[in-house]
């Protein structure tokens, strides 16, 4: 009987994350199938209120939340005060994607869990493992990279257009 219990409580788990899974944009193109086998790859993690989920200067992967908030900010995470928000994120948002396509993993920023939090890690050597071992799989995770990035460009020049015209500079961008 306790059996049937624990198997059903992480089964009930394992779907929750691929339905989350399902609404990121990294993922959203895969199969159910595909799914469960990528689920197998991510990293779940648990972060307090105020722990330090990345620093800058280093990154291996991605997160999507899965409960909880996380803030990124610009600056360093040893005199949080002087740092500048970026960006507040909820369940189900994604952060870090850039450090799977970087050799070394930079980053600039740094996430800093604002409450209890539970997120899904999917980091460079898993990436790496389906491209080498599940081509397809890999390829679908890749182009929708590609398309994330792009999008993040495409508002990023948005903004700094705005910013150009705000201010009456009409010097090239």
């Amino acid at each position: 009987m306790l059996e049937v219990f624990w198997n059903n409580f992480f089964k009930s788990d394992k779907k929750q994350d691929i339905e989350v899974m399902k609404n990121c944009p990294l993922f959203s193109t895969l199969t159910d199938k595909e799914l469960r086998f990528v689920r197998k790859l991510i990293h779940k993690r648990h972060y307090v209120d105020g722990e330090v989920i990345f620093k800058p200067q280093s990154g291996m992967g991605m997160y999507i939340i899965l409960k909880g908030r996380v803030n990124i900010l610009h600056g360093s995470p040893d005199s949080q005060e002087e740092a500048t928000l970026i960006s507040i994120l909820k369940e189900g948002d994604f952060f870090g994607e850039l450090a799977l396509a970087q050799k070394k993993g930079y980053r600039n920023m740094f996430a800093l869990a604002t409450e209890s939090s539970q997120l899904l890690g999917f980091f460079q050597p898993d990436l790496n493992l389906l491209l080498e071992n599940h081509v397809h799989i890999g390829a679908k995770i890749v182009r929708q990279l590609c398309h994330v990035f792009s999008q993040r460009l495409q508002r990023a020049e948005q903004k700094i257009l705005q910013v150009h015209q705000t201010h009456g500079n009409t010097d090239s961008v």
